[in-house]
């Protein structure tokens, strides 16, 4: 915008200018406020004219500065227009209005313009930092008080029963519902009841979802270390088909079966041109409140979709909700820990921790080349499933990690340690397994604090990279590794439940009754 200004600018000189005069002198830096001052005692006119509110004080400051002479040219939409009546109110939008506007500035009679002037300053004198805080504290009683008045009377027990008693006692009954379910659907509960997604940009989507997951990282939602609002809807695992696009949405279209990644990505910033979208400054992940961005959650029927173009991906042909779901977090993230920390063909690995991002991580690990996969957990079923993939079972209960790996590796460690629990115990472990100068990959969700051996981990010249999955990185590779068979999530998957079943699906999966559960709606 700067450049296309100087250039229309240039071309305004050119034409109207001569050798004697500039009509147009721009100046594009800061002044001290003397200069300033300087500036708009000297203008006849001060044009102030921001498409959208703002600008306020560039208004008052010139008003204030001016000798009994001057004319202001205020935009109508700024909302120093309110208290600025006298100026010369024009539709910053109207080139004509405001041309016409400058005209009857440059025109006005000198008295005029003083009576004009005395009154602004007047109002300015008199309206100071206290009474505008006093009239900002008012409007907010009376804010609150038309708040109160205006919320919805819940009827009381008494009253409730009186009505199904009269009721049920009518001859002639007829019930009247005064309801608009165009702006919000249905529900049993008004506190459920929440408006439908729209589209609110040109690169926004809106998914029907068809299924979406429960995940570890909800659990500390469902406990409350992690924070949301009431009533916010969370989850950030699903598929489903895309019901409506906005314009410059050009990867995925109105139809098509998607899934999504878990978090969004903008592409522009300094994070996204390095590749590290999990890193992105505009991200945002989906079900996580206002700390992590204000996305409402996949756990619902209906999505909205920032970003889609790096968000959605199309689900491969003939590949199951249950497959697809994995690829946007879980499978990636797995995949992850394992590509994050370097790993190469030949590698010997460990994993702490057999969820279903953990049992991922062995998948991913094992595709990738690893020659040995060790899976550490204390549930004996979610060891039968790490060994049924290829890795060697250790149940900590039962054996010393350690001495175990040890001697499966002749006395060195791995070269990889992955820690998919997210907690400083099992990453102090990992620190210990891991061999002179590896690598310690922490994928799980870490909250609060704790200890780690940090100087065993210096003393071994160890590489800790830890942080959230860079998923969209990785999500097409691994998509085509789940569609090769490569990869495979579906025996992860132990239990369906409908949407409406949700609070008792995570009491399930709380108590560690379920591996993986599938929500639909």
């Amino acid at each position: 915008m700067q450049r296309d200004l100087a250039e229309q600018i240039g071309r305004t000189n050119g034409h109207f200018g001569d050798v004697d005069w500039t009509p147009i002198r721009y100046i594009n830096k800061g002044f001290g406020q003397a200069t300033l001052a300087g500036f708009y005692r000297a203008a006849q006119v001060g044009i102030v004219t921001p498409f959208r509110d703002g600008m306020n004080l560039v208004a008052k400051e010139y008003v204030a500065s001016s000798a009994d002479h001057g004319v202001l040219v205020l935009s109508e939409l700024a909302g120093a227009a309110i208290e600025m009546g006298e100026a010369i109110l024009v539709n910053p939008l109207d080139a004509s209005e405001t041309a016409e506007a400058i005209n009857q500035a440059l025109t006005m009679d000198l008295l005029e313009q003083k009576r004009r002037l005395g009154v602004m300053r007047k109002r300015l004198h008199d309206y100071d930092v206290l009474a505008w805080v006093n009239d900002f504290l008012g409007q907010l009683s009376e804010i609150k008080s038309r708040q109160q008045q205006e919320q919805s009377k819940y009827l009381s027990p008494g009253i409730r029963k009186n009505l199904v008693r009269s009721y049920q006692e009518a001859s002639y009954r007829s019930l009247l519902l005064d309801y608009d379910g165009t702006l919000v659907p249905f529900a049993r509960n008004p506190r459920e009841a929440i408006p439908e997604p729209e589209l609110l940009a040109p690169d926004d989507a809106i998914v029907r979802v068809e299924a979406s997951g429960i995940c570890g990282s909800d659990l500390h939602i469902y406990h409350g270390r992690v924070p949301v609002e009431p009533g916010f809807t969370i989850g950030h695992e699903f598929v489903g088909t895309v019901v409506a696009a906005g314009d410059e949405v050009e990867r995925v279209a109105a139809g098509d079966r998607v899934l999504g990644t878990f978090h969004t990505a903008c592409a522009t910033c300094a994070s996204c041109l390095r590749g590290d979208y999990h890193r992105c400054r505009n991200g945002q992940t989906f079900g996580h409140g206002a700390n992590l961005g204000d996305l409402q959650g996949a756990q619902a029927e209906l999505l909205l979709v920032p970003r889609a173009n790096l968000t959605l991906r199309r689900v491969p042909a003939g590949m199951s909700a249950d497959v697809a779901l994995f690829a946007g977090d879980v499978m990636g993230t797995g995949y992850h820990a394992v590509a994050h920390a370097g790993m190469r063909a030949g590698d010997t690995v460990a994993v702490l921790g057999l969820g279903p991002v953990g049992l991922c991580a062995v998948q991913a690990a094992l595709a990738g080349g690893a020659v040995e996969v060790f899976a550490v957990d204390p549930v004996q079923e979610r060891l039968d499933m790490a060994e049924s993939f290829g890795a060697v079972p250790i149940h900590p209960e039962a054996q010393d990690p350690k001495k175990a790996v040890r001697a499966a590796t002749e006395g060195l460690g791995v070269d990889v340690a992955v820690d998919a629990v997210g907690d400083p115990g099992p990453l102090a472990l990992a620190v210990s397994l891991a061999r002179d100068a590896g690598t310690v990959s922490g994928i799980g969700a870490y909250a609060g604090k704790g200890e780690v051996p940090l100087g065993l981990a210096w003393l071994k010249g160890l590489q800790l990279r830890l942080g959230l999955a860079n998923v969209i990185a990785h999500v097409d590779r691994v998509l085509a590794l789940m569609e090769a068979g490569k990869l495979d999530p579906t025996p992860l998957v132990t239990h369906h439940m409908s949407l409406d079943q949700a609070a008792e699906a995570y009491e399930i999966y709380d108590r560690r009754e379920a591996l993986k559960i599938v929500l639909t709606p």
